[in-house]
């Protein structure tokens, strides 16, 4: 009888969606790849996200709940998952500084 084992998982990795992509350097000080990236419509078009061109939309292939967007490229086993938790009532957002 052969025993089975469960694939040993992977930390996931952490891609940084940076608002441009000019520059070595990110003002946050994380590199900046000169990979080509799309402005992606979230949530019908209520935000947007730059993600790199290879990634596609996974509600193009499998169903993802409503209070989430889904982007992947599996040939690298990437994925970015934004997620609303929670609506807030009477928010008022604070004057850019």
């Amino acid at each position: 009888m052969r025993a089975w084992s469960l694939p040993r998982k992977r930390a996931p990795r952490q891609v940084v969606v940076v608002p441009h992509a000019h520059g070595d350097e990110g003002s946050d000080g994380a590199m900046v790849t000169c990979e080509p990236t799309t402005s992606r419509a979230l949530y019908g078009g209520a935000m947007s996200a730059r993600l790199p061109d290879r990634y596609v939309d996974v509600s193009d292939f499998r169903p993802v709940p409503d209070n989430q967007e889904m982007w992947t490229d599996a040939s690298r086993d990437e994925s970015v998952i934004v997620e609303i938790l929670e609506r807030v009532d009477g928010c008022t957002l604070l004057p850019k500084s």
